[in-house]
């Protein structure tokens, strides 16, 4: 698995049986040694439970649209993914565009955001003005990863590597 590495990342879904309740995995979880420990619950809208990702916020905007364009359904998550990462980092960047077929037809442009945790109000507008640009789908932090939403954990991380495995084609492209 190139997404992720045994402690980045996080991911979040909202509950099928009761409406606003919210899972999301706990800071510092080992995505790679998930059990149910690492899961913490809270309601959207709500401020972070105990231990939660310190997304908690971008998480709860993400699952809101991810709700809105999938009849009340929604997860998404957040990975270093490795060639999107790397490719963020040039300052004079400000989108991340596939050149493979796939990656143009379901992700187009994916704008990168400069992550703002010190002005966390200013950074979700940004993230959900981004999000837009792929049809609610994902949008690229600088430096520090990619977040795709979907109806379930499934598609949301299938959006997630999709984009990577174009990224990773754009950045071999270049060599």
């Amino acid at each position: 698995n190139r997404l992720l590495h045994g402690y980045a990342g996080s991911f979040s879904l909202l509950s099928t049986t009761s409406h606003g309740l919210v899972q999301i995995t706990r800071q510092g979880a080992a995505l790679a040694l998930m059990n149910e420990a690492d899961l913490i619950t809270g309601r959207l809208g709500d401020a972070a439970p105990n231990s939660a990702s310190e997304d908690w916020q971008i998480h709860s905007v993400e699952l809101a649209i991810a709700s809105l364009e999938n009849e009340g359904r929604g997860a998404c998550v957040h990975v270093a993914a490795p060639y999107t990462t790397t490719l963020s980092l040039e300052k004079d960047r400000y989108a991340l565009v596939p050149t493979d077929f796939e990656g143009r037809s379901n992700y187009g442009r994916a704008t990168i955001v400069d992550v703002q945790y010190d002005d966390m109000e200013g950074y979700l507008v940004e993230i959900t003005e981004a999000l837009k640009q792929t049809g609610n789908k994902l949008f690229v932090a600088r430096a520090h990863g990619v977040d795709a939403l979907g109806a379930n954990l499934l598609e949301a991380w299938g959006h997630a590597a999709a984009f990577e495995h174009s990224i990773r084609i754009l950045y071999l492209s270049k060599l």
